[in-house]
């Protein structure tokens, strides 16, 4: 069972992170597609995939830094009812293509860029080595 302290920092990392993606689309420029919404949901993506190969599997000596970053921060800084809604508008408009094309392209960003998380994993930051696996 999930403890209160964990749903508290699930709260607060998607507080923080639902504020980071309102952000990221007030800079991000506006075009014929969502672009903040495709930037937000890529880098959430890589940074889910960096925060949980860094921590490893779940266990209590990192379970409050997932819960606030991976599933708090990234879930409210990921967008994917926002995404949802944006392609159900571009289809509304029968811009099929665009549509489609959105949906489509953010998959298989945001697929790469949480698999990512393989080859950043091997990397050790802090000392600017590297592991090639």
């Amino acid at each position: 069972m999930i403890s209160l302290t964990h749903l508290l920092l699930i709260g607060l990392g998607g507080g923080l992170g639902s504020i980071v993606r309102v952000l990221v689309s007030e800079i991000t420029p506006v075009g014929r597609l969502p672009w903040g919404t495709m930037a937000a949901n890529v880098a959430g993506s890589l940074i889910i995939g960096w925060v949980l190969a860094r921590l490893g599997p779940p266990g209590e000596s990192n379970g409050h830094w997932q819960a606030f970053l991976a599933f708090g921060f990234c879930g409210g800084f990921t967008t994917f009812s926002s995404f949802s809604w944006q392609t159900l508008e571009q289809l509304r408009r029968d811009a099929l293509c665009r549509g489609f094309g959105f949906d489509m392209c953010w998959c298989d960003l945001a697929g790469l860029a949480s698999s990512s998380r393989l080859r950043l994993k091997a990397c050790d930051f802090s000392s600017g080595s590297s592991v090639h696996m």
